[in-house]
């Protein structure tokens, strides 16, 4: 499936794969419950090194891991008394270093956990400094840019997880950012 483009379908609760024309060629659905129900929503998407895909669930805490031809291989979790590297909504993802880490924006806990790719918990990082993170992006020196919706900045945080800069966009009325995502 690689080369192809994925948008997540929260209402369908799916990802669509479709080729470079947009044709759509397959898709990934979360696992179905015992009842054989599609669980949760699909909040954000990020990639493995060797085409792995992996989708975040805000309502069930959880982040599904899928190969690359979209076969469905382990899940990790958290949930509402989630504890250390545990998730409790995860929202926005993406990988860094060669895809050995796998960076999770979890609202519902103000911080960002990073796992290795089975979703073995790393580190954890954020907290006071976040409101509401809910997309990440890492640099190419691993500084991490997280977009913070209910704080309404944007916050660039080093590889080691500490606060560089806080940008909160341009003066009310002028374009002021209410709510990056």
């Amino acid at each position: 499936l690689v080369g192809n483009v994925y948008a997540a379908d929260g209402g369908q609760r799916l990802v669509a794969v479709a080729d470079t024309r947009l044709r759509l060629v397959g898709e990934i659905i979360p696992p179905y419950d015992a009842l054989g129900l599609v669980q949760g929503k699909v909040s954000g998407i990020a990639f493995g090194p060797l085409g792995e895909v992996y989708l975040s669930d805000p309502i069930n805490g959880r982040v599904y891991r899928y190969d690359a031809a979209g076969r469905f291989i382990s899940s990790f979790t958290g949930g509402e008394d989630a504890g250390w590297g545990q998730l409790i909504q995860p929202a926005g993802m993406t990988t860094a270093n060669a895809g050995s880490e796998l960076y999770v924006c979890d609202p519902g806990k103000r911080q960002i956990a990073v796992f290795d790719p089975t979703g073995m918990p790393l580190r954890v990082f954020g907290g006071t400094d976040l409101e509401e993170p809910w997309a990440i992006a890492v640099g190419p020196y691993g500084q991490c840019y997280v977009a913070d919706r209910k704080g309404q900045a944007i916050c660039i945080f080093s590889e080691q997880g500490r606060l560089i800069e806080k940008l909160d966009g341009p003066p009310v009325g002028s374009g002021r950012w209410l709510g990056p995502t």
